[in-house]
């Protein structure tokens, strides 16, 4: 009997011991879940109250550039338009070396094999948000022209872009914010499109002066240069200023690069520039890549996203935008 009645009194023993063990280890579980939960909590808090940042891939003239800004993580892209008789290009300035050779060496592909491009990316699900659309000569031919006139470009939009669900931006120099394209735009624009007007503050400023747009949101003012680190100073005080003025929908900054070996000991590094051009010009996003070159999967381009993904991580005011998060 005794012998039961120690063994009983043993068994009880290890449960006692089991049970006091058992139950500081569940309350560490407890806190640690608690803990969890509210980082993660608190995580989400920070990414809502953050703003989007733009990745604009730079002078993407051909259907394989597309591809590329899109792989390297871009989220809208800049084509510059060109009219030439023949009909719209993706096209910088028609020529290698403007006003000399005759025969261009920047043509990309047609803007609808563009526009095409851009809408089956999108349908394959890359977070196609915007195009910015960079009017070299808007009106070199009648608006009405059936293959090189402005309303056929409007037109090409309509059909291709604006039902994909891509938001298009046309983009006018202040000093060219006049003629039929300008007012083809402000006597109606759609609630996916936006009128952008690059230069200096007060010139945009005077520009939308005489502007139809009414909406807030679907004012974008721009500011930059090929050779940013020459002038940063200045364009991100221009761009400032128009950010604080609270007068546009959103506010960017161009071209941020990754320089060539041979010019570096002239250029800040990528980092520096997307970080000034966020922190000193206040931007909503920026037009990054090669500064006069067209756009492609190359070790540049994706290292320039690169550095301005980190600056924009790092910053605690912005993340690269989402799928979702349209400018306008």
């Amino acid at each position: 009997m005794k012998s039961i009645f120690f063994v009983s009194n043993f068994i009880l023993l290890l449960n006692g011991i089991r049970l006091a063990t058992a139950a500081p280890s569940a309350n560490r579980w407890s806190n640690d879940t608690l803990g969890c939960s509210e980082a993660k909590q608190s995580s989400l808090q920070l990414r809502a109250a953050s703003k989007p940042f733009y990745a604009i891939a730079h002078r993407v003239l051909v259907k394989e550039g597309v591809t590329a800004a899109f792989a390297h993580g871009a989220n809208a892209v800049e084509i510059d338009v060109d009219a030439s008789g023949d009909g719209w290009y993706a096209d910088h300035d028609r020529t290698f070396l403007k006003g000399i050779a005759p025969i261009s060496k920047t043509r990309g592909d047609s803007i609808k094999t563009m526009f095409e491009a851009l809408a089956a990316a999108k349908k394959g699900g890359k977070p196609v948000l915007f195009v910015w659309l960079d009017l070299k000569n808007p009106n070199e031919c009648k608006p009405t022209d059936a293959k090189c006139g402005f309303e056929l470009l409007r037109q090409m939009v309509r059909d291709i872009l604006l039902p994909a669900d891509i938001r298009v931006m046309w983009g006018f120099g202040s000093g060219d914010a006049k003629g039929p394209a300008w007012d083809s735009i402000n006597k109606k624009l759609d609630t996916k499109e936006s009128l952008n007007v690059d230069g200096d503050a007060g010139d945009v400023a005077k520009a939308f002066n005489t502007a139809g747009v009414k909406s807030k949101a679907q004012k974008i003012m721009s500011r930059g240069l090929f050779w940013i680190s020459s002038k940063i100073g200045t364009i991100t005080a221009e761009l400032a200023k128009a950010s604080d003025s609270g007068n546009y929908g959103k506010v960017f900054g161009w071209v941020v690069m990754t320089a060539p070996w041979y010019s570096r000991w002239l250029n800040s590094s990528p980092d520096t520039q997307a970080n000034r051009l966020l922190k000193e010009g206040k931007v909503d996003g920026v037009i990054y890549g090669f500064s006069s070159v067209m756009y492609k999967d190359d070790w540049f381009c994706k290292n320039t996203f690169d550095a301005v993904k980190g600056v924009v991580a790092s910053s605690g005011t912005h993340h690269i935008a989402r799928a979702e998060e349209y400018p306008w």
